[in-house]
């Protein structure tokens, strides 16, 4: 029992849950598919960033901050371990390959101007991206992205694919 005592003291759990001047939330999080000393964990946080550590050690690797409005997701890609997908409220789902040293996404999904996208959601062979946005008017929107690059400028905005709407109107 006294050794439980210790290792409880030595975490000093009330200290890391002491409020502080900039509290960020944990909103999702995600961990990779590759091998297990490799794995990273993706959390997107409450003050619009991404940050990513390494899944063994929980060492901080890198963080991402361009999206300029609140993040509804992120998933790495199932094929890829080095690919992480992210939905931001602005109507885009980037992608950042999580390899390279550089801040900015690889690709950005855009949807259309009034979109906001509220889930998302990566195919099993990540091929195919499908965003859910917030009701519109009566309207709710399904957007579909095809994620293979087809393009030599791969930091190039990809438009939709196709889009499902459904009518939200009540019956009556």
């Amino acid at each position: 029992m006294e050794t439980i005592e210790k290792q409880f003291v030595n975490l000093r759990v009330a200290k890391r849950a002491a409020p502080t001047k900039d509290s960020t939330y944990l909103l999702n999080m995600d961990v990779s598919k590759g091998e297990k000393n490799r794995q990273l964990v993706a959390i997107s946080c409450s003050n619009k960033s991404i940050r990513i550590y390494n899944r063994e050690t929980l060492t901080f690797l890198r963080e991402y901050n361009a999206h300029p409005n609140l993040l509804n997701g992120i998933h790495f890609a199932h094929c890829c371990e080095n690919v992480l997908f992210s939905a931001c409220s602005d109507g885009t789902v980037k992608c950042w390959d999580t390899c390279l040293s550089s801040s900015d996404a690889v690709k950005v999904f855009s949807g259309f101007p009034l979109n906001v996208f509220i889930s998302f959601d990566v195919s099993c062979n990540d091929t195919i991206i499908c965003a859910g946005t917030e009701k519109y008017e009566d309207d709710v929107f399904m957007v579909f992205w095809d994620a293979r690059s087809n393009s030599k400028n791969m930091s190039a905005t990809q438009e939709p694919l196709g889009v499902y709407s459904d009518c939200q109107e009540p019956l009556g």
